[in-house]
């Protein structure tokens, strides 16, 4: 071969590749990329994967202790990949609690903060079908914010409780990303 066959050969080539590389960037575009950023998914492809749920961002939802059971009724069941974000308003002297259904070794990542001051919580879980009362404490403290991503040990409901030892009102802002059952407001 001469030289000039070789570096025909050679463009030959590399225009290949160039062509199937587009070609793999596009479908990975349809079938991957638009699914879970954008929520696009003209071939269905990302639904079936549930990649889908990926760009599914939650509304945030206001909860105050006087709305307690609509805003259980409104929390529902969803379950997959979830991102929500939550503001929770707790009078002065009262507690609420707030909680996700996680199988075991399920990760939830969180961040909290609260408007002003500082609110006293028990960040804890209750093992499934445990009727003993059992729950363990993760966190108990009394901070203005909060964030991490926590392993759960074992499957059940896991989350906060919080109590307001203030006088004003505090509104707490509650971020959450993972693989949960929203539960919302416990009674």
């Amino acid at each position: 071969m001469t030289q000039d066959t070789t570096d025909t050969l050679s463009r030959k080539g590399l225009l290949k590749a160039i062509i199937i590389a587009i070609m793999l960037s596009i479908v990975l575009l349809v079938t991957m990329i638009l699914p879970a950023e954008y929520n696009i998914d003209p071939l269905g492809i990302g639904k079936r994967l549930g990649l889908t749920e990926l760009a599914d961002i939650g509304e945030p939802s206001t909860v105050s202790n006087a709305n307690k059971q609509k805003a259980n009724n409104q929390e529902g069941d969803q379950t997959g990949f979830q991102s929500n974000e939550i503001r929770l308003e707790v009078d002065p002297g009262s507690g609420l609690e707030y909680k996700f259904y996680l199988e075991q070794y399920q990760s939830l990542t969180y961040q909290w903060t609260v408007n002003q001051g500082e609110i006293y919580f028990d960040f804890h879980g209750e093992p499934a079908n445990d009727d003993s009362g059992y729950f363990e404490s993760y966190t108990i403290a009394s901070a203005s914010q909060s964030e991490g991503t926590i392993t759960v040990p074992f499957a059940g409901t896991h989350g906060w409780y919080f109590k307001n030892n203030g006088e004003r009102k505090i509104v707490i802002t509650l971020k959450t990303q993972g693989v949960y059952q929203l539960r919302g407001l416990v009674n």
